[in-house]
């Protein structure tokens, strides 16, 4: 959310660092956070329902859940199962209409 306000340019100052939510935001851009949040909240990973991979999700360490979610792969393995749900890419599903 800070990254596009900050994109936005609708913060005073450095306000964004400690008081992330001090913006005046209008409804689009309400719009807009919502459509990022469900970006994370609807992708992919998430819903998981085949048997061996939700086992694989449940026993992984921090620095595997930032390979899973940032480039979309589990640990171990090159293939690229899930989308990536890096900055880029929450801040383009904000982006869209």
């Amino acid at each position: 959310m800070c990254q596009y306000l900050v994109i936005k340019d609708k913060y005073e100052k450095d306000w964004y660092k400690d008081r992330p939510l001090w913006a005046e935001i209008n409804i689009e851009e309400w719009e807009a956070i919502r459509r990022g949040i469900k970006a994370i909240v609807g992708h992919k990973v998430w819903a998981e329902t085949q048997k061996g991979l939700v086992g694989v999700l449940a026993s992984t360490r921090i620095k595997d859940w930032i390979s899973i979610l940032l480039e979309g792969k589990l640990p171990g393995r090159p293939d690229k199962l899930y989308p990536e749900l890096n900055v880029a890419a929450v801040v383009n599903a904000m982006a869209k209409l």
